[in-house]
């Protein structure tokens, strides 16, 4: 299977470059929505998976809210680094003397939002305007009960 594969990877590969680049494109501007930064131009990625990190703060919600949210409109994305290896109950008790603070505020940030050969531009544009239907909506709320508040 992988081998036939072979033939099609710089199709495959190419769909989802426009793919990505339609995810930059119009969550770029987003608060709180970070990408990771392109690649040098040598580089030659497959696009395999497309992460952003969430900053609660700036976004008005935090990854996993965001990420269920999604849920509610058929999007499936991913949460990932979620969960760390050492948070695995078997792992727990073993002593580290590091407290992983990077690691863990990484895992609780990641979302990979979904990218595939045959998801269709329309459906990546519609994907990152609900992300920002929902950053919107977050804000109309904050913005709401700071004017209630003053």
């Amino acid at each position: 299977m992988g081998s036939m594969l072979l033939q099609h990877i710089d199709k495959i590969t190419e769909k989802r470059r426009q793919i990505a680049a339609l995810y930059r494109e119009k969550l770029r501007d987003v608060r709180g929505i970070r990408l990771r930064p392109e690649l040098p131009k040598e580089v030659r990625y497959n696009y395999a998976y497309m992460p952003v990190e969430v900053d609660e703060r700036e976004f008005g919600v935090s990854r996993d809210k965001l990420y269920e949210e999604l849920k509610k409109f058929n999007i499936y994305s991913r949460r990932y680094f979620y969960p760390l290896v050492c948070d695995f109950p078997c792992y727990r008790s073993i002593a580290i003397k590091d407290p992983l603070t990077v690691a863990h505020l990484v895992s609780s940030r990641i979302l990979t939002l979904p990218i595939y050969y045959d998801l269709q531009l329309e459906d990546v544009d519609k994907i990152c305007n609900i992300i920002i239907m929902l950053s919107s909506k977050e804000s109309t709320r904050q913005n709401s009960r700071v004017s209630t508040e003053v």
